[in-house]
């Protein structure tokens, strides 16, 4: 029996596949907005109300494939652009923000308990732990286990340690040596995101949008 090919990068790391793509199809003088969306940051609020004011060409680079080719088609030259992606900052430069000189890339920062609480909490809420964990209460009454405790409990997993721990070095690490880069990224608080909602789809101008840099 022949042996399977390996896997390429494509199939391995497809935000890479897609921002070589993305490239190709706005051009490398596209006036941009780049969105590194650290997750549980309200990154996927925001990008939800850009798309459905039809103003902009929305792209998520880790999108479902059905939704990312939606995107792509519905393209349009005249509109700006947001892209916005659960990838690392070094990766983005690398396969598409380097060869951009106007995108405009930022993201939103959170403080970092609350981040891990309400990350712990998805992951809670998406997984069987919460189905029929009880506990004897000294009066003898039987209550659900607190869901403080199942927090704990997911933080201090080796899986969450390894993934989340250190999200943010994660996320923009190894771009802290590329002086270029980080001077080019903006930060945000999750406190003003709705401030960022306004800036950006400022209402009654749709034709004059603000860069995200002035």
């Amino acid at each position: 029996n022949e042996s399977e090919p390996l896997k390429d990068e494509h199939d391995i790391y497809p935000m890479v596949r897609r921002s070589k793509e993305l490239l190709s199809l706005i051009g490398e003088d596209a006036r941009v907005l780049f969105f590194v969306h650290v997750p549980k940051t309200g990154g996927t609020d925001l990008a939800i109300k850009l798309q459905d004011s039809q103003m902009y060409n929305v792209f998520s680079l880790d999108a479902p494939e059905a939704d990312y080719r939606d995107q792509v088609d519905a393209f349009l030259p005249n509109k700006p652009i947001f892209i916005r992606g659960h990838i690392y900052l070094i990766d983005a430069w690398c396969n598409l923000l380097e060869k951009m000189p106007y995108a405009e890339i930022f993201t939103i920062l959170r403080n970092p308990f609350a981040l891990h609480v309400s990350n712990a909490t998805m992951i809670y809420e998406r997984s069987n732990m919460h189905s029929p964990a009880i506990q004897q209460s000294t009066s003898g009454t039987i209550q659900p286990e607190p869901l403080e405790k199942k927090l704990i409990e997911i933080i201090e997993t080796s899986f969450y340690y390894n993934d989340y721990s250190d999200i943010y070095m994660k996320y923009f690490g190894y771009a802290l040596e590329n002086y270029p880069l980080m001077d080019r990224l903006k930060v945000a608080k999750l406190c003003d995101v709705d401030e960022l909602k306004n800036y950006l789809l400022p209402k009654g101008n749709h034709q004059n949008q603000k860069r995200l840099n002035q």
